[in-house]
């Protein structure tokens, strides 16, 4: 186990495999675990998430991202003009001969 090898350390630990883990202590320093170095990184990383969270929308925006139309009521042939996060959106129930207009374009020699 000692001997150096020409092949990499982690291919040489699948080739070799063994029950005997070791942790390399040539560029790692081990810290007590309250050492006041640690400090910022714990901040950060349980501070962190409130911060991910203030960032998603609020209820208002929310509200104003759904909108519900009762197509029920509009008439065949007719056209319907709602106002969805202050922009217009057209609603048209189309006819049957309106169908089949638009399916009758040839979409190939369209270009």
């Amino acid at each position: 186990m000692g001997m150096i090898s020409d092949v990499p350390a982690t291919v040489a630990a699948v080739k070799n495999p063994t029950s005997k883990i070791v942790y390399d202590e040539y560029n790692h320093e081990r810290f007590p675990p309250s050492d006041p170095s640690k400090r910022a990184f714990a901040y950060l990383v349980l501070s962190g998430g409130r911060f991910v969270l203030s960032m998603s929308a609020s209820k208002d925006v929310l509200a104003l991202a759904s909108l519900e139309v009762d197509l029920s009521s509009i008439g065949l042939g007719s056209t319907v003009t709602v106002k969805w996060r202050g922009k217009p959106v057209f609603i048209r129930r189309r006819t049957e001969e309106d169908i089949k207009t638009a399916n009758s374009v040839d979409l190939a020699s369209q270009g």
